[in-house]
This record gives C-alpha cells, sequence and structure tokens, in this order.
C-alpha cells in the first residue's frame, strides 16, 4: 500500500517548466473561459482533491489534509492573475523526498487506522466472550437456586419419589459407565495380546535371520576349504 501511495504521489507535477508551459498554452490557446481562468494552484488542488476522494477513502482512511480551494483565487481574473504570478516560485513540483515523506505518512495514518480499528474489535470480541462466561454462570447458578427452592416447598412424599427417581437414573448411569469401562478393558486386554503376538512373531524372524547367517557363514566356509583343498 505503501508502493500504491508513492505512484500516486508521483503522478504529481515534478517541475516549473512543466506548470509553466501548461500556463502559457492555456494563455495562448483558444480555450473555453473556465479552463482558462484557472491558475497552477488551482490545477494542483484539484488534483490532489481528486487523489484524495478517489484513492484514500478507497483504502478505508481518510485523506491526509483536505485541501479546500480558495475562494479568493477563483472569484475574479485579476485576483486569479496576480495569484499566479506571486505564486510562481510555491509552484514547483514535489521534490522525491517530499513524495516520500508524503506517502510514509500517508501509509503511516493507514497502519494506525488498522491498529485502532483491529484494537477495537478485539476488544469488543473479548467483551462479548467474558459477558457470555459470565451471564451463563449466572444463569446456571440461579437455576441451582430456583430448583432448590422448588425442591423445598414440595411435600415429603414428592421428596421421596424425586429422589428414587434420581436414585434410578445415576442408576443408570453407573451401569453405561461400567459397560464402557467393560469395552475399554476389553480393547485394552486385545492390544496386549495383539503386541505380544507381534513380539513372539519378531523373535521367530529373528531366530531364523540369525539361522540363515549361520548357514551362509558355513556354506561359505566349506566352498573356501574346498577351493584350498584344490589349490594344493
Amino acid at each position: 500500500m505503501a508502493t500504491t501511495a508513492r505512484l500516486i504521489i508521483n503522478s504529481f507535477p515534478t517541475s516549473r517548466n512543466t506548470l509553466s508551459s501548461s500556463s502559457t498554452t492555456t494563455t495562448t490557446s483558444p480555450a473555453s473561459p473556465s479552463s482558462s481562468s484557472l491558475s497552477p494552484v488551482d490545477g494542483e488542488v484539484k488534483i490532489l482533491e481528486e487523489v484524495e476522494l478517489t484513492t484514500f477513502y478507497a483504502y478505508g482512511a481518510r485523506p491526509l489534509c483536505s485541501r479546500r480551494r480558495p475562494s479568493s483565487i477563483s472569484s475574479t481574473s485579476s485576483s486569479s492573475s496576480s495569484s499566479s504570478s506571486s505564486s510562481s516560485s510555491s509552484t514547483q513540483g514535489m521534490t522525491i523526498d517530499k513524495r516520500k515523506r508524503l506517502a510514509d505518512e500517508i501509509w503511516r495514518q493507514i497502519c494506525h487506522f488498522k491498529v485502532r480499528a483491529a484494537v477495537t474489535a478485539c476488544t469488543f470480541g473479548l467483551a462479548v466472550v467474558f459477558g457470555s462466561i459470565f451471564g451463563a454462570t449466572l444463569k446456571g447458578e440461579k437455576q441451582k437456586i430456583d430448583a432448590h427452592k422448588k425442591f423445598m416447598e414440595t411435600p415429603p412424599e414428592e421428596k421421596i419419589s424425586i429422589l428414587e427417581e434420581h436414585k434410578a437414573q445415576l442408576l443408570r448411569e453407573k451401569a453405561a459407565l461400567e459397560n464402557r469401562l467393560a469395552v475399554f478393558r476389553k480393547r485394552i486386554q486385545e492390544r496386549e495380546e495383539e503386541k505380544l503376538r507381534f513380539e513372539a512373531e519378531w523373535r521367530q524372524r529373528k531366530e531364523e535371520w540369525r539361522l540363515y547367517d549361520e548357514e551362509q557363514k558355513r556354506r561359505t566356509a566349506d566352498r573356501e576349504r574346498r577351493r584350498n583343498e584344490a589349490s594344493r
């Protein structure tokens, strides 16, 4: 984005010759009254306003500075000619250093805006999360208190039936947990048996490889012995 800002700023006029040539051509050529009455300062201000409105708002940032068109320049042709003659020294194009500084300042403002937006969003998200957790905790505590009050207001016979239902529910949950524990233990036993089987197979293969190596060594020794006997 900093490179984009620099490219936009590079489109501004860079020397006095371009502005003076454009001003001379506008005064000598037969143009419309509206274009001939505009001074170089007015044209530069208009370019800056268009760049600020089209580019800086597109990136979500506000323009660096709002340069308004001075009413004294466009009021009469005499005032525009005097201002153009007096401000000819100030109509020079921006240098490379000025462009870089302006681009860096624009980029800094965009970054600051994005950082502020990110911090605000994070703060709002944290507030929502903590608020939801705190609200859920309060709701659970309130439900427990209401259930206890309701239980204390019930007669003893209903209390006994409620407790028995709760006991039956707990027994069902206990049976389900015991079944899951039995299944888990069965899986552990199967894994242990599989591990023992793999270890037995590994030991058997290791023994086979050892016997094969011994057989190969014995054959090699016999071959060498026969070769030595044949050479004698």
